[in-house]
């Protein structure tokens, strides 16, 4: 297109320009706000353990994807709007959930709704059905744990101790008969203590491994995801800019051919 056809549609390229990204915004104005909310909960006790170990941790990454699928779950869904006293369906409320296993042991719940507080309330009420559905501490379990740290510190404590006999003994320069058995007891109880120590290690950890607890709670979104009237109103813009200019550089193209047909005529 020349200069100066340019220069005769430019009123109508900026005339539509404007009318697009002016309807684009004034229907961002006038659409209901969406905000979300989002809260993240880890698997596992990797946490709050001493020293996971690499298998805790593919555990607990393994179980953070099948509780992101079952967070989206009908009895998930119907509990938290039972514990909030939602008017929505377990369905309807699906639609505005997404869960996902993050990098790790973490699954991240997220909530559109109309309202922030109640993208917050349900995100936080989602989590906490989901918690419950998971395997939990009990008491008993709880007292179990610490019996058996106890009784692996103990264990340590021995190791270190028949550790030092048996450097003393193999060090020593005049060791005789009733020191080379006592060498060899103490070798025995050694081995006895290591694997005693492996049997605890084995016992602890293991049961923390399917908890779920929250590592971030939901809260409300200070402002919405959606609409976004400056971009939809630029997206409108570019539309009507995009549109008009293919409008004037057909009409440029088409007519030559008229005034080739014309002469054609004439001739």
């Amino acid at each position: 297109m020349s200069g100066r056809a340019m220069w005769r549609w430019l009123p109508v390229v900026t005339l539509m320009t404007a009318i697009s990204g002016g309807v684009a915004f004034g229907v961002s104005t006038v659409l209901p706000k969406t905000y979300r909310s989002e809260t993240l909960l880890i698997v596992g006790g990797l946490l709050s353990g001493p020293g996971p170990s690499y298998n805790d941790l593919l555990t607990s990454q393994s179980l953070s994807t099948l509780y992101a699928q079952l967070a989206t779950t009908r009895p998930i869904m119907q509990g938290a709007i039972d514990r909030l006293d939602l008017d929505v369906t377990a369905l309807e409320l699906t639609s505005r959930v997404s869960a996902e296993a993050t990098q790790g042991p973490f699954v991240g719940l997220a909530v559109e709704d109309e309202s922030a507080e109640r993208a917050a309330a349900i995100a936080n009420s989602l989590a906490q059905e989901l918690i419950a559905a998971s395997p939990t501490l009990t008491a008993r379990q709880e007292g179990a744990e610490d019996l058996i740290a106890s009784d692996l510190q103990a264990t340590e404590d021995q190791i270190a101790f028949v550790d030092g006999e048996i450097d003393a003994l193999t060090a020593s320069s005049d060791r005789d008969a009733a020191d080379q058995a006592r060498l060899e007891r103490m070798q025995d109880r050694l081995a006895s203590l290591l694997a005693g120590r492996a049997t605890l290690l084995s016992l602890s950890g293991p049961s923390t491994a399917n908890i779920l607890t929250v590592a971030e709670e939901a809260v409300p979104a200070p402002s919405p995801v959606a609409p976004r009237p400056l971009l939809n109103t630029a997206a409108g813009a570019a539309a009507g800019f995009a549109m008009s200019t293919g409008i004037a550089y057909l009409f440029r193209e088409r007519r030559p051919d008229q005034s080739l047909r014309s002469e054609s005529a004439i001739g």
